[in-house]
């Protein structure tokens, strides 16, 4: 057996494996196409160079079979998704979605992959390094976006979509900071919108008669505070669906920030700078940020939680109860509130009227799989669903076909198309995005 093992291992020596480093100029690499700063082509040459460039390094056991088939097949489907020295040849909106795809990875802690960091201690990140790729990604794209813009003066087309139908039939609020839109979805109920990120993120007010709720806080870009202030004078506590930084942009305005007790939640507490530059690339914005934002200064700040809650948990409001409702999946701390009395169910990321985000390193697919699941019986019960992006409304009977439309993709009924290393699935007028499986 032992000598079988050994006689198929020296055989496999002669099979022959591709280890080339082509030679295409130095005209196409990205550090002629792109301005690159010194920090940043040297983090791209420890950290990326070995498998998204030509450059490649072959270290020993690269010649040593059955690894060098694995590291071969790796080096090629690198280079296929970004090479460094191949950049030149990119169409401009590859090169836009290339750059956030880094962010995304880098920040995400998908990239440098861990198994390439096993032989490969000195490409670990810092996060601080991790926040200055981010950055350069984020100033790349907005100087593709001026050079695009001199001749193609469009805006992204998800703006081009806007104002979605459904918001004619909702009650505007009249408010003076421009960034957000209000809608007064019921009695004391406000959707607080932001229609010129791409994320289109919503968040609530929710008034008692003693105090009021700011179910999330928005992107950060402008100033929530001020907002709510126009909008009632009650003190204000906080609560987020989850702590993604599109969510808790501005919860460093408010003293009282009540946050699940997850690990999740306190690492997220200490801000970051990397998703929130992310944010507000060329292609991200629709019409003027604010008067007086300081993109490159742009960050999701620090926040204190004040104190920790806990599925049932509930908050009194004075005439209006919200009971806190654990919904862990997208996020390890992802919940909903719900209003018994009202027939109201704030579902945050859980659910919300377009593709839906399951791909994170911190998703959980069982854990989604319940909370929708758990979420899908109340429906009888309820009036309104309010989702936290796109669209504030939707009728409860979405809550079971969510369900099932999740278990179709679990079981395999689903058949995903796959594009940029996600899945996506589509059921119906419903959809999820996955990381794509191996």
């Amino acid at each position: 057996m032992l000598w079988g093992l050994l006689l198929g291992l020296i055989l496999a020596q002669a099979i022959p494996v591709s280890r080339t480093n082509p030679e295409r100029g130095p005209a196409r690499s990205i550090h002629a196409g792109a301005a690159v700063p010194a920090d940043v082509r040297a983090l791209l040459d420890h950290a990326c160079a070995d498998c998204h460039s030509d450059a490649t390094i072959w270290p020993w056991y690269s010649r040593v079979a059955p690894v060098s088939w694995l590291i071969s097949r790796d080096v090629r489907a690198g280079r296929r998704e970004l090479n460094l020295d191949d950049w030149g040849s990119y169409s401009a909106e590859r090169k836009q979605r290339t750059l956030e795809q880094i962010c995304d990875q880098v920040s995400g802690h998908d990239m440098p992959d861990w198994t390439y960091l096993l032989l490969h201690d000195r490409a670990r990140l810092t996060e601080a390094q991790r926040a200055t790729l981010c950055r350069w990604t984020a100033a790349a794209r907005r100087s593709l976006a001026t050079e695009a813009s001199a001749s193609h003066p469009e805006p992204p087309a998800w703006c081009r979509a806007l104002p979605r139908p459904e918001y004619r039939s909702l009650e505007r609020v009249g408010v003076s900071d421009p960034w957000f839109e209000v809608y007064r979805m019921a009695p004391g109920v406000f959707a607080i919108y932001e229609p010129h990120q791409a994320e289109e993120t919503i968040s609530y007010l929710i008034l008692g008669t003693r105090q009021a709720a700011l179910f999330d806080t928005g992107m950060g870009i402008s100033d929530i505070r001020t907002l709510t202030a126009e909008l009632t004078a009650l003190p204000i506590v906080v609560l987020n669906s989850h702590t993604h930084n599109d969510h808790v942009g501005g919860n460093w305005q408010f003293t009282e920030v009540l946050g699940m007790d997850t690990d999740f939640t306190r690492t997220s507490a200490r801000g970051s700078t990397a998703g929130a530059q992310s944010e507000i690339g060329p292609d991200m914005i629709c019409g003027a940020l604010p008067d007086g934002f300081d993109a490159g200064a742009h960050a999701t700040r620090p926040w204190s939680i004040a104190r920790s809650i806990h599925d049932g948990d509930r908050l009194d409001l004075g005439d209006r109860v919200l009971e806190i409702l654990a919904t862990p999946g997208h996020t390890p701390d992802a919940m909903c509130l719900l209003d018994r009395q009202h027939g109201l169910l704030f579902t945050g990321d859980t659910y919300y009227p377009a593709p839906i985000w399951l791909f994170r390193p911190e998703t959980s697919l069982d854990a989604y799989a319940a909370s929708v699941e758990r979420l899908a019986a109340l429906a009888p019960r309820l009036t309104m669903v309010l989702g936290a992006h796109n669209v504030p409304t939707a009728p409860p009977q979405i809550l079971p076909r969510l369900a099932r439309a999740f278990d179709d993709v679990r079981s395999g009924r689903a058949r995903p198309t796959r594009e940029a290393g996600k899945d996506t699935y589509r059921v119906g007028e419903l959809s999820f995005v996955l990381r794509a499986a191996p």
